[in-house]
């Protein structure tokens, strides 16, 4: 257990580490991104909000959404 959550605490360091060297483009992309993810979610659009994802990803969840309810939950967790 804490192995895992020192990996994860290294890895979170270098994922901010990275994100703070990125060039002002990378960092208008990554914001464009952002955006255009959170219209989507507020709109409640899974087809767009899936196309951030990767194929692999987006067969299970299509798979997983099927059901109304995990639908909504779907919807919710993209929000958060």
């Amino acid at each position: 257990m804490t192995q895992k959550l020192l990996s994860l605490a290294i890895g979170l360091f270098l994922s901010v580490s990275a994100v703070g060297a990125a060039s002002p483009r990378d960092s208008a992309e990554l914001t464009r991104t952002f955006d255009a993810y959170n219209i989507a979610s507020r709109a409640g659009k899974v087809d767009k909000i899936l196309s951030f994802y990767p194929a692999e990803y987006r067969k299970d969840v299509r798979r997983d959404i099927a059901i109304k309810e995990n639908r909504r939950a779907f919807l919710l967790y993209s929000r958060a």
